[in-house]
């Protein structure tokens, strides 16, 4: 998604919060109190329908747009879709 980001503006996205690039921002999750719940996590734990389209598969768009391979994202996205299919 970061390669993605720095495709669609043409440049080195801008450092947020001190944290440049997605390692360090691992890092700074790893490092902070208390647990950090991605939106989907907490969707799917409440059992409501995630919101994949929006969060993946617009990203997905975009890199088919850029010509940008993310075959990562595209596995996360098509298994999050068979997932909430199963479930509604």
């Amino acid at each position: 998604v970061y390669r993605l980001g720095e495709a669609a503006v043409g440049e080195k996205l801008p450092v947020l919060m001190g944290i440049e690039g997605p390692d360090m921002y691992l890092a700074y999750t790893e490092k902070s109190e208390g647990t950090v719940w991605p939106s989907m996590l907490m969707d799917f734990k409440a059992g409501r329908p995630m919101e994949h389209a929006v969060i993946l598969g617009r990203p997905l768009e975009i890199a088919r747009e850029l010509g940008v391979d993310v075959p990562r994202l595209e596995a996360i996205h098509a298994l999050l879709v068979m997932v909430d299919k199963q479930r509604h």
